[in-house]
């Protein structure tokens, strides 16, 4: 076990002329207009990153499409600009149900919400969208949808601020993509650099560092995006010392925060019994429990329970904020606790899995227990949701006994050395890799996106290939290399009109496509009901993978539905037992066993694609090009006539 302290810290506040109140130096910076057309922000938890483009709408009528990684954290902050009474949409699945229950066309919606907040209203605005919302739009599935006049161009003829908000949680998939709205919005805004007229911005905002800011950032990068289009801002952060007032001019972020780090602990339910002492220490004030795994979470819900008699605390304080649990308002296990995005404001035991993490305000929180998360961001993210403002808070990380785990391992080790008092900038730099990213991944993922792109819209995808011709010709630099391994795959098996795998190499191409669309990388969901014999109980999403791994066979099944009689905790493994997946390889249809995670599944698939076209396929040149672009990108082919049911499920993996 060893403790730490870090610092209690502040912003400095300055006013903006022209305007009423003061602002931190970033804050004041997206306020205003800069010289360059994209920026990079990083600033702490809790510094307030968006009252920035607040008042760029309060001060100055301007347009913000505003992309966040959750629901949840769309609907918090559409709450917090309507409380001031300034002009806000949400674009997300919500809407779309809306839509679609309504007989009318989503695309519909979100255009004439752009004519509403965008800039020829000019009465200004935010719109809110969760990234999956907001991604066909470069895709062209509005125009494909018949609304044609919702297209990129559309974006920057309306919207003075594309930002996206926790920037670091865009992974290696989304690079494509991410790099389609810089080159769009870096060159308008370029060529528009002598007109007085307005010009769209893009912004990236992080709490935490990542290696997607090095690689946007660096000369030699992969990203090829000209230096000279990016402008970084750094939040300005004074620490407190121990016996100091708070600066009359700044505003306090944190408190000073005591971690300490158990060795001794393996598993959160060993250090469990801090909670009835946390909640006796802070009478009236939040304790945050975060598990990494879902699972675990709904295993320990009879633990927290019993915790939560002991402690004498009312079942109506414990609130549990998990992704399987977003669409209840109580859990589906067997304590039944209040359950969902919005924690009530008499809830002082708040559990959680990685939902809570971003998109979910937390004001009054003085204590945490957490896993040790899956790389150093996560932590960080956990930690700074600690002591907001000016009270002094402490954090209990279980790290031990979990033995070797790549990321996990190496910021465990880092976070073990830290000894003392430390100010949160210096805290931040122990951690030399806080979010990975594999930049060679995501460069040839970016291509394969832009190739798939120009088969989807032919004129989209023509029109970016001349857009990062011109880049190049003016900056010596290509956002995106024009040749991808795709491209050469593609070019081969087209060149085998007579072979007897080219029906399944096409299919396997199609998916491909298909599998580029999908920025996110979702695995198939089935609908699951616990508490079946309860006519009130309802079915919800659930990850395949988590069904398969974590539950047995159902009790019986209503339609698509998989139905448990009893509550969901008394119906799950104690061991998780490893799954099955069915994949498509150029070659034919296979099945993938023992798989224990999807960060261990790509290289399994990799590994079977290998196997079966050594057996099957004669051509050693086309198999040496799937084989590297296979393991290049990391993608998985799912099987589409398994992964796209759910009507049964039985031992262990989806009947065909």
């Amino acid at each position: 076990m060893n403790q730490f302290v870090i610092q209690a810290h502040c912003v400095p506040q300055q006013a903006l002329a022209g305007s009423s109140g003061t602002l931190s130096a970033v804050q004041a910076k997206l306020a205003t207009d800069g010289e360059r057309p994209i920026r990079i922000v990083s600033a702490p938890t809790g510094a307030g990153k968006t009252y920035g483009f607040v008042r760029q709408i309060q001060d100055r009528r301007r347009s913000v499409l505003f992309i966040v990684p959750t629901q949840a954290l769309a609907h918090n902050v559409k709450e917090e600009l309507e409380s001031i009474q300034l002009p806000v949409s949400v674009w997300d699945a919500n809407q779309t149900a809306r839509a679609k229950a309504a007989g009318e066309n989503v695309w519909s919606w979100r255009l004439d919400d752009l004519r509403k907040h965008g800039a020829s209203a000019g009465a200004g605005g935010m719109i809110l969208a969760t990234l999956e919302a907001f991604h066909g739009i470069l895709q062209g599935w509005g125009v494909r949808s018949g609304v044609t006049t919702l297209s990129p161009m559309t974006i920057l003829d309306q919207v003075d601020e594309l930002v996206f908000d926790e920037a670091h949680l865009l992974n290696e998939r989304a690079f494509g993509f991410l790099m389609g709205w810089a080159a769009l919005i870096g060159h308008a805004y370029r060529m528009d650099e002598n007109q007085a007229g307005r010009r769209t911005r893009l912004t990236l905002l992080s709490a935490t560092h990542s290696e997607l800011k090095e690689t946007l950032i660096q000369e030699d990068s992969f990203a090829g995006v000209p230096p000279e289009w990016i402008e970084i801002l750094e939040e300005q952060v004074i620490d407190r010392a121990d016996d100091d007032a708070w600066p009359l001019d700044a505003r306090p972020i944190h408190g000073d925060v005591a971690v300490t780090v158990h060795d001794e602990a393996s598993d959160i339910r060993d250090r469990i019994d801090l909670i009835p002492a946390l909640l006796n220490r802070y009478p009236g004030q939040q304790v945050m429990v975060i598990h990494d795994s879902v699972a675990r979470l709904d295993l320990d819900e009879r633990l927290i329970n019993q915790v939560r008699v002991a402690a004498g605390l009312p079942h109506e304080q414990v609130h549990v904020v998990s992704g399987q649990d977003r669409h209840l308002a109580r859990t589906a296990g067997s304590a039944g606790f209040s359950s969902g995005a919005r924690i009530p404001d008499t809830a002082r035991l708040i559990i959680g899995t990685s939902a809570i993490e971003v998109g979910i305000s937390l004001k009054n929180v003085r204590a945490l227990v957490t896993d040790s998360g899956r790389d150093a961001a996560t932590l960080i993210q956990r930690i700074g949701r600690v002591a907001r403002g000016k009270d002094d808070g402490e954090v209990h990380v279980v790290a031990g006994g979990r033995g070797v785990r790549g990321t996990s391992e190496r910021h465990i080790l880092q976070l073990r050395g830290l000894q003392g008092r430390i100010s949160v900038t210096d805290f931040v730099r122990q951690f030399e890799k806080l979010k990975p990213f594999d930049a060679k991944r995501a460069a040839e993922l970016g291509s394969a996106y832009f190739n798939m792109l120009r088969r989807l819209d032919r004129n989209t995808g023509n029109a970016f290939a001349a857009l990062f011709q011109q880049i190049e010709e003016a900056h010596g630099r290509r956002p995106i290399k024009p040749r991808s391994l795709l491209n050469a795959v593609r070019k081969a098996i087209e060149a085998q009109s007579n072979h007897k795998h080219r029906d399944m190499l096409e299919e396997w191409l199609k998916q491909i496509d298909d599998n580029l669309q999908d920025i996110r990388g979702f695995s198939p969901t089935v609908m699951v009901r616990f508490r079946a014999d309860d006519p009130e109980s309802q079915a919800t999403p659930y990850d395949l993978g988590f069904v398969e791994t974590y539950l047995g066979l159902p009790d019986f099944y209503d339609g698509d539905a998989l139905c448990y009689r009893g509550p969901r905790d008394l119906c799950m493994r104690e061991k998780p037992e490893p799954r099955s997946v069915d994949v498509l390889t150029p070659v034919g249809r296979n099945r993938i066993s023992e798989v224990w995670s999807t960060e261990r599944l790509p290289k399994q698939y990799a590994e079977l694609v290998k196997k079966d076209l050594r057996d099957k396929l004669r051509n050693g040149d086309l198999a040496k090009l799937i084989n590297g672009f296979i393991s290049r990108t990391g993608l998985v082919v799912l099987d589409p006539k398994v992964s796209s049911r759910s009507q049964s499920f039985c031992s262990g993996s989806m009947v065909v």
